[in-house]
């Protein structure tokens, strides 16, 4: 009882510390709070470079508030970094940060040809400010073989066998692939019997 008790207290005490946060969101003043927080912290530190890693873009909203706190705290250099795809701008204010945003960043960095497409075609821009920065892996020896991680599961030789290597959250779709696995089962009960699923991460 004592430990749900507890349990209870602590969810009301967060919930309590987040709700001026999610007042601010919905009343679209949060950005304007991020805005000065980061140009104090900018003139404070006086960086000379600021490097934004960003998911898509616009991504998250403190990416592009970021830029613009940046720039007016004097930030020389600017690295924006798009590791997802660009989508279009959705309204006027969206349209009106992007001019500020293509003015200040100084280079975009992506890892995709596709990324670079869509940053020049859905958000103008400057291909020649774009570096594409391929992502890679050192190659390592393969350690083991097939047919000893199939023994270690008890897989049957001849099995179907699908590995899937990500972070598990809900943002990588694992669940889309086992959605898609219930679609073959219904479809074709036969090859989904052959059917064996590894999911390899943390999370």
């Amino acid at each position: 009882h004592r430990l749900e008790s507890s349990t209870g207290g602590k969810g009301i005490r967060r919930a309590l510390i987040r709700a001026p946060f999610l007042l601010a969101q919905r009343l679209r003043i949060y950005p304007i709070f991020n805005f000065f927080v980061l140009w104090l912290w900018f003139k404070r530190a006086a960086p000379d470079l600021l490097h934004i890693n960003n998911g898509g873009y616009p991504g998250a909203a403190s990416a592009r508030v970021a830029v613009l706190s940046a720039k007016l705290a004097g930030v020389p250099r600017i690295v924006f970094v798009v590791n997802n795809l660009a989508l279009p701008p959705r309204n006027f204010v969206d349209r009106a940060l992007d001019v500020l945003v293509r003015r200040f960043v100084d280079r975009f960095v992506t890892a995709s040809s596709q990324v670079r497409t869509l940053l020049t075609e859905a958000r103008s821009v400057d291909p020649a400010r774009i570096i594409q920065i391929y992502n890679t892996v050192r190659e390592s020896p393969t350690v083991r073989r097939r047919g000893e991680i199939l023994a270690e599961y008890g897989f049957p030789p001849d099995c179907f066998l699908i590995v899937e290597v990500a972070f598990l959250t809900r943002r990588k779709g694992q669940i889309n692939l086992l959605n898609a696995l219930v679609g073959i089962r219904e479809r074709d009960p036969a090859a989904f019997e052959r059917m064996r699923v590894i999911f390899v991460g943390d999370g």
